[in-house]
């Protein structure tokens, strides 16, 4: 089955379902997998940053780290 014809088949089964709660299970299932896409696209741009923020040598040792924001 291509996407095509999965989109059709899927769309036939929603139209006919009559049980709410598999169909709210279905609509969480799809909003779960749209969330996952988000957060995975949201990490490797954070991950992205980061590697360039080494390259560039933007980064700090954990020693000056505490040394900064250390209280007197």
């Amino acid at each position: 089955m291509n996407a095509v014809q999965l989109k059709a088949e899927l769309k036939r089964m929603i139209e006919n379902e009559q049980d709410i709660s598999l169909l709210e299970h279905a609509l969480r299932s799809f909003k779960k997998a749209d969330q996952e896409e988000l957060w995975k696209a949201k990490l490797s741009s954070r991950a992205d940053k980061a590697e360039a923020d080494f390259a560039a040598g933007r980064v700090h040792t954990h020693e000056e780290v505490v040394a900064h924001f250390k209280v007197e």
